[in-house]
């Protein structure tokens, strides 16, 4: 079935039906309206060091990996401007991968957030920036200590 965007319960019923095959989904609610960079959807590629089942070390440089097109809010059959995997969108033939993949860290961020109008000051963007990466930071805490004793 690969990645679907749906607008109706039916609609997903039907792509449920008709992939009897597979027996695992993965749902997510849509999140409107995104934070886009450069005006385009992305999602942020985190890296951490386990050293061990207590101690795990979050690194601020992310990447920031962003649809080849820009967002557009009611175009949700333009998979391109809507879904940031990077599999798919090797499938655009417009795509470059240089353009796509950004540094995410407190100073590339916060300057392309006032660049793309995202934020009116670089003093609230910054701010920005730093509210996602401490919220990344707690939930990547959290994750580890709930499977602290599976390790």
């Amino acid at each position: 079935a690969g990645i679907q965007i749906v607008h109706l319960f039916e609609q997903l019923v039907d792509i449920c039906w008709s992939e009897s095959d597979i027996r695992e989904w993965v749902l997510q609610r849509y999140i409107d309206p995104p934070l886009l960079l450069r005006k385009r959807k992305f999602h942020i590629r985190a890296y951490v060091v386990a050293v061990s089942a207590i101690r795990a070390y979050f690194f601020r440089d992310c990447l920031a990996l962003c649809s080849g097109r820009r967002y557009r809010r009611f175009d949700t059959d333009n998979k391109f401007s809507h879904l940031t995997n990077t599999a798919l969108q090797d499938l655009d033939p417009d795509f470059d991968e240089e353009d796509n993949v950004r540094l995410w860290s407190d100073d590339d961020a916060a300057v392309t957030f006032v660049a793309d109008g995202t934020c009116a000051t670089l003093k609230e963007a910054k701010r920005r920036v730093k509210d996602v990466l401490e919220q990344m930071e707690t939930i990547t805490g959290e994750l580890f200590r709930a499977y602290k004793n599976e390790f």
